[in-house]
């Protein structure tokens, strides 16, 4: 349904050469060296082979093509994995969410190599099913003040950084 509604939004907005693909990201359908570009946003931390994905993405990139990456980091503080803990509570295909630093290094390991970053952040709004209460109450304070968490209601919020960085694909 996304590609859908993401493809007639293309072209309300007079964009016809715009295609909308969907591919599980370990095996994507073009040849080596297809693109100049390919955004990766708010999906890492639902791939079960990350390494795999990334080598596939290399394989499609032309060398030093540009990789724009945006997803939501774990606190270098989170001893407790609150934030993992919280997301795999969703049935969204949750699988892990890496530290800034972590994420990096996962590019870095595939020689991809980060040219440019910035942090901005995103907000989780929660049904506070009985759940999230448990985790909720069994979480220390300062790991819940690390992403600003708070019950409203019915409605558990909870803030989380977002690493976003441009990478190059490898030279070769």
């Amino acid at each position: 349904m996304a590609v859908l509604r993401n493809q007639a939004t293309a072209g309300e907005q007079g964009y016809a050469n715009v295609e909308f693909l969907v591919a599980d990201g370990c095996t994507i359908d073009f040849l080596d060296a297809s693109f100049d570009g390919i955004t990766w946003r708010y999906a890492l931390h639902h791939s079960a082979q990350v390494e795999a994905a990334l080598a596939e993405v290399g394989r499609v990139l032309r060398p030093a093509a540009v990789l724009v990456v945006a997803d939501a980091v774990r606190h270098p503080e989170d001893d407790r994995d609150f934030i993992n803990r919280c997301q795999a509570l969703e049935p969204d295909g949750h699988v892990r969410i890496y530290t800034a630093n972590g994420l990096v290094d996962l590019f870095w390991a595939s020689d991809f190599e980060a040219q440019q970053q910035f942090v901005s952040t995103i907000t989780f709004t929660r049904s506070l099913k009985a759940a999230y209460r448990d985790l909720i109450d069994g979480t220390p304070p300062e790991i819940l003040d690390l992403y600003g968490v708070t019950i409203t209601g019915d409605r558990a919020v909870l803030d989380s950084d977002v690493l976003n960085v441009k990478f190059a694909a490898p030279a070769d």
